[in-house]
């Protein structure tokens, strides 16, 4: 059972900044799990599959199975209320594809975007990085601070239902049957596969001390 691919990456596309497609996708696979489960069909649950082969799957069982899912559908409804009502502004999501005068563009923003609308460099850079490097790159910052500002509170709680998302979906990939007994917050293996950061390998090489016994 998936419900992200955790190699994704929550800016890449436009689903990513419209909460309400996010909430119902979710909630849409969660629907699919569920009728499945109640038809007796474990092509998405493959240890229930393993199960099957060799005993039956009780109908206690799955009504035990399809009450966790609605309650993690109802866990994450209330966990994600105030994204569902949020609103990205257009002019945040395609900054080239609207005119100023006609989007939804508070007064004090509009000279920028202006400016921003004839940047050559700019709108080539929007092209070749994903929506949250765009507005936090520095040149975009140092040249339009106010749309820059204005864009990052938009942008900084999208992560937050991704990595949720991310963080089970790496557990499960973590946890195997020879590794259940690991534990993830202490040693830190959930941690580097959430995290954005590049180790700097050579870095790390050159500074690394040789024993004094080799």
């Amino acid at each position: 059972m998936v419900l992200l691919d955790a190699s994704s990456t929550p800016m890449d596309s436009l689903v990513s900044h419209r909460p309400q497609a996010h909430k119902t996708s979710f909630q849409a696979k969660i629907g699919l799990f569920k009728s499945f489960l109640a038809r007796r069909d474990f092509k998405y649950f493959s240890n229930l599959q393993k199960l099957e082969e060799g005993a039956d799957v009780s109908d206690r069982d799955l009504e035990i199975y399809i009450n966790h899912l609605e309650k993690l559908e109802e866990d994450f409804k209330i966990r994600f209320e105030d994204l569902e009502s949020m609103t990205v502004p257009d002019w945040i999501i395609a900054p080239f594809d609207i005119e100023t005068g006609n989007a939804n563009i508070e007064f004090s923003l509009q000279e920028e975007h202006v400016e921003m609308s004839a940047d050559l460099e700019a709108k080539l850079l929007f092209k070749h990085k994903s929506l949250s490097e765009f507005w936090s790159n520095v040149n975009i910052t140092n040249k339009y601070p106010k749309l820059s500002a204005a864009a990052q509170p938009f942008l900084l709680a999208f992560p937050s239902s991704y990595l949720v998302e991310a963080g089970f979906s790496h557990v499960n990939a973590i946890l195997s049957k020879q590794r259940n007994r690991l534990n993830l917050e202490m040693r830190g293996d959930l941690r580097l596969k959430l995290t954005n950061f590049q180790p700097n390998i050579n870095a790390l090489a050159a500074a690394h001390q040789t024993h004094p016994s080799h």
